[in-house]
């Protein structure tokens, strides 16, 4: 039997809390362990049973979604963190991204949408719906044109350029393992010092900053 994927969602609106705990249900492969209203609740909860993926509304009372992410990265390192909210502005989702998000959400997405970003960020690490991906697109082609690269590719080794463009391309690191004939630990490894050496905190960090500056297409 296929081990599911657990899910808290921290949202101060009780009909965003319910709606997304009806639609759960009709997954068979996720299950909502934790509803909190806001980063304190979540945090408290979380304690007792740390869940696999959060949903995290970013504007709530006692602790915004950013703090509450930026705790939880610091504490939980392998948890995806999802942001759910109604805000999709450029600085919004950049805010997000540095305190350790892993994917930003509208709450305008439907069933579908809500399923597929759980399975993407589970394998993948990072998922960002259609409109927020055309913010940080926009941006960045703007940047391009203005701003000089922050890092030239001398700064990775030619291997670890190799490793980038296969976790831009979506590889989960026993693909990239096999591919490379390396063993799971060692392109963890890399990992580590990829993101170090980008000085980002995560995948998707890691790919904005491959696309900023070049190193993939």
């Amino acid at each position: 039997m296929v081990q599911k994927i657990t899910l808290a969602i921290a949202d101060d609106h009780p009909m965003m809390r319910r709606g997304v705990d009806i639609t759960v249900k009709t997954f068979d492969h996720i299950d909502l362990i934790i509803k909190a209203s806001n980063g304190k609740e979540l945090i408290e909860k979380i304690k007792a049973q740390p869940p696999d993926v959060v949903l995290m509304d970013l504007r709530m009372p006692e602790m915004d979604g950013f703090k509450t992410t930026t705790h939880l990265r610091a504490n939980y390192p392998s948890m995806k963190i999802l942001a759910l909210s109604f805000f999709d502005e450029e600085a919004t989702i950049a805010r997000f991204l540095k305190a350790g998000g892993n994917g930003y959400l509208t709450k305008e997405a439907g069933a579908d949408e809500l399923s597929m970003a759980i399975d993407t960020v589970m394998q993948t690490g990072y998922y960002f719906s259609d409109n927020v991906s055309k913010t940080i697109l926009k941006n960045l082609s703007g940047e391009q044109q203005t701003n000089p690269k922050l890092h030239g590719t001398a700064d990775f080794t030619e291997r670890e350029l190799e490793i980038i463009r296969m976790i831009c391309s979506e590889h989960t690191t026993a693909n990239i393992a096999k591919k490379l004939f390396l063993s799971p630990k060692t392109i963890e490894g890399y990992r580590k010092t990829i993101l170090e050496k980008a000085g980002v905190k995560n995948t998707a960090g890691l790919a904005l900053f491959a696309v900023r500056n070049g190193l993939v297409e």
